[in-house]
């Protein structure tokens, strides 16, 4: 197995200002005023630090790895064995000397009770116990027509989640997988749209309103907006990835969720559930967003590492696994 960290520039946040040419009101993601004038860019500056096989962890780091979609039970295993995969890549995690490990949903194809418990003593075994983790349910953990139980019941988990997960750094995390009748209605499958729903928002705002400052991280299931179509031909022909962007449309409640990222200060959003590596990332409005792809069911599995210290979000990579 061989590992390759490379780095990324980490997102500086977007001042909301006043263009200072004309006066226009800044749109947060477009660097150019209808004006022609081009506003600092330095937050999208390449990174000087040469690739290594392996990422320096600052002294005092806390460092984070973003998976999603492990699909443990999948029938498409490309290659090895799903079980041989998630070994390997729970060793380079170790290797990484990674602290606290996310899984933003999909840790199974079922939601079956073996598979969950098949996941979590993988997790175990490699050191990932309920203190070195965060997850979330995705559609697939959901059993077609219930609640998430079986999945709060082996994890130990309910949501929403606020959490003290490192020094000065709080992770907001949503079960994004909320009952919609016409979601049910149409699809058969439980919220392949998803859905967090009012009553989330407002539980998580008010535990969010008495947390001390830091880095904040919000992390649910689906995504939030379309994605970019970054990459999508290695992966699909061009009729795939349209019949994938009408079926996995975005978060049906995603206007009040980026909201609430909003209001309580989100330093950057991870999710899953498009299963291919969002190799830049993205920006909602000013906020960064994540998605992980598909650890697992990626050929060549990729993933990002967060270093945070103090609070302070130091450094970002990205993970090349040859398995």
């Amino acid at each position: 197995m061989r590992i390759r960290c490379i780095p990324e520039q980490v997102p500086r946040p977007i001042p909301d200002e006043d263009c200072p040419a004309c006066g226009r009101r800044r749109i947060p993601y477009i660097p150019r005023c209808v004006c022609g004038h081009v506003y600092d860019s330095r937050d999208d500056a390449p990174s000087l630090v040469h690739p290594g096989l392996r990422a320096p962890k600052p002294p005092g780091a806390f460092r984070i790895a973003h998976w999603s979609d492990i699909h443990q039970g999948s029938r498409w295993p490309l290659g090895l064995d799903m079980a041989t995969r998630l070994r390997n890549l729970l060793s380079a995690l170790v290797q990484l000397d990674v602290d606290g490990l996310v899984i933003s949903g999909d840790l199974t194809q079922f939601g079956k009770p073996g598979e969950l418990l098949d996941v979590r003593q993988h997790l175990e075994a490699f050191g990932f116990g309920a203190s070195r983790r965060l997850i979330v349910p995705g559609n697939h953990d959901v059993a077609r027509g219930t609640r998430n139980r079986d999945f709060e019941d082996v994890f130990g988990v309910s949501y929403p989640m606020v959490l003290e997960f490192g020094p000065g750094l709080t992770v907001i995390a949503f079960d994004s997988n909320v009952l919609e009748e016409r979601t049910l209605f149409e699809r058969g499958w439980v919220n392949v749209r998803g859905r967090v729903g009012p009553e989330a928002v407002e539980a998580a705002r008010e535990r969010v309103r008495s947390l001390p400052a830091g880095s904040r991280l919000l992390v649910l299931h689906h995504h939030l907006g379309r994605l970019p179509p970054e990459r999508k031909w290695a992966t699909f022909d061009e009729h795939t990835f349209k019949v994938d962007q009408y079926l996995m449309a975005p978060l049906v409640d995603a206007a009040e969720v980026l909201a609430f990222a909003r209001e309580t200060g989100i330093t950057a959003v991870l999710h899953g559930h498009k299963h291919w590596y969002s190799r830049t990332g993205y920006r909602m409005g000013s906020i960064p967003v994540f998605n992980a792809g598909s650890v697992t069911q990626m050929r060549h599995p990729q993933f990002r590492l967060f270093d945070f210290v103090d609070g302070e979000w130091q450094a970002l990579y990205r993970v090349e696994v040859s398995l």
